[in-house]
């Protein structure tokens, strides 16, 4: 479809800033029984489809395409030398480094073609199973669900929920097929229970494939046993987080020494600042620009400076910003430069602590890449800027009514 064959753009296109960061998506489930899209089936005279008009990716264009844009290949060159040692490197240690962070969706509300909804191993929405097998392809992805340990889910929400039935499923199928069972550690608001146990007894048996350990639970006891030495975590520990009721964030610490912190939907929170002080790395939403405050307020959530402040709050090493508006479907509105530790996710994005040191230099790249999107968000704020001052205008000239 035209809305896939644009995210395959968007893809290779981020390739060329860095492939390792932006690895190519297995074409796996793309060739593996699929219906050639935009096809005809002919039944007479011959029998089978007419693939005339079935959309082509083709790579070479969609590169020839970005390196067209004004500055691109200048900036692209810079970039490259930037990473050169690093990447040599890099290609070398990759798969030793741990741990490692992989954004399957990094927008807010509902999907579109760019941005899914926010989603990985933190939370799931319900694009997160589909997400997994396009990245991974079919076999990896089966093995990847095998061996998926737990499941944090900060608040319920849909789009941070509803892609959990389809995960545990997915798994229990994988389980069946190798004749392996291992029931997963669901880190989850208790309220998710009645849900669950509605669909355990309504439509599918899925009481055995989970155990539920509530969030609250760990806000007084960070949880710590032996099930999380096994998957490299020391401890976990909740705070809530002032969003929607039962909304959670998250610190975790792994035993190799790195600290996670995780702010699920929130707006800026001093509990959340208390159990991520000193983290390695903070993921945290950054749902609106700066300039529609009053509108993240309103509805319980960050802006960009807000997230990026959180960060330093708590001394985070690396601040990652995601759970962007659907408004911005390429590229957040930011108008200062980013700082050296703060970085921007995207949909299949893969990262090490090691990559985080690159990640701001990626964004004047970016810019220039999304140039036309930059362009209409601009105009967007200069509207909503002038509108501002005509109705400030309009009250300060209405006459005063004397009562």
């Amino acid at each position: 479809s035209s809305g896939n064959i644009s995210v395959h753009r968007i893809q290779w296109q981020l390739n060329q800033l860095n492939d390792l960061v932006f690895p190519i998506l297995s074409e796996t489930n793309a060739t593996e029984n699929s219906v050639p899209s935009m096809a005809n089936y002919g039944l007479r005279p011959r029998k089978g489809y007419d693939t005339n008009l079935e959309p082509k990716i083709v790579q070479e264009e969609y590169i020839e395409e970005i390196l067209k844009v004004p500055g691109f290949s200048e900036a692209l060159t810079v970039l490259k030398n930037q990473q050169r040692d690093y990447l040599v490197k890099a290609r070398e240690t990759r798969e030793s480094q741990f741990p490692k962070f992989l954004f399957l969706g990094t927008g807010s509300c509902i999907p579109n073609k760019t941005r899914n909804r926010d989603q990985s191993f933190w939370t799931v929405g319900e694009g997160t199973l589909g997400q997994l097998l396009r990245f991974y392809g079919n076999e990896k992805g089966q093995e990847v669900l095998r061996k998926l340990k737990a499941i944090y889910i900060s608040h319920l929400h849909a789009d941070h929920h509803i892609g959990l039935i389809g995960i545990l499923r997915a798994r229990r199928k994988c389980f069946e097929e190798f004749r392996e069972e291992d029931k997963i550690l669901l880190l989850a608001p208790q309220q998710i229970s009645s849900w669950l146990s509605f669909y355990n007894q309504q439509i599918d048996a899925i009481s055995q494939d989970f155990v539920l350990v509530p969030n609250a639970e760990m806000i007084p006891n960070p949880l710590e046993n032996e099930k999380l030495n096994e998957m490299g975590i020391y401890r976990v520990a909740t705070c809530f987080v002032p969003h929607c009721p039962h909304s959670f964030g998250v610190a975790v610490n792994l035993t190799n020494g790195t600290k996670v912190t995780y702010s699920g939907d929130t707006k800026p929170s001093k509990d959340l600042v208390g159990i991520g002080l000193n983290s390695t790395v903070l993921i945290h939403e950054a749902t609106m620009e700066d300039e529609l405050e009053h509108e993240a307020l309103a509805k319980m959530h960050s802006t960009v400076s807000q997230a990026i402040d959180q960060g330093k709050a708590m001394n985070a090493q690396y601040t990652i910003l995601t759970h962007f508006s659907q408004r911005y479907a390429k590229l957040p509105r930011i108008e200062m430069p980013l700082e050296e530790n703060v970085g921007i996710a995207f949909d299949n994005m893969e990262v090490t602590v090691e990559d985080m040191k690159y990640l701001a230099k990626m964004h004047e790249p970016l810019k220039l890449m999304f140039s036309e999107h930059c362009e209409e968000m601009e105009q967007k704020a200069l509207k909503r800027a002038y509108k501002k001052q005509r109705l400030t205008n309009s009250r300060s000239s209405s006459p005063v009514q004397k009562v």
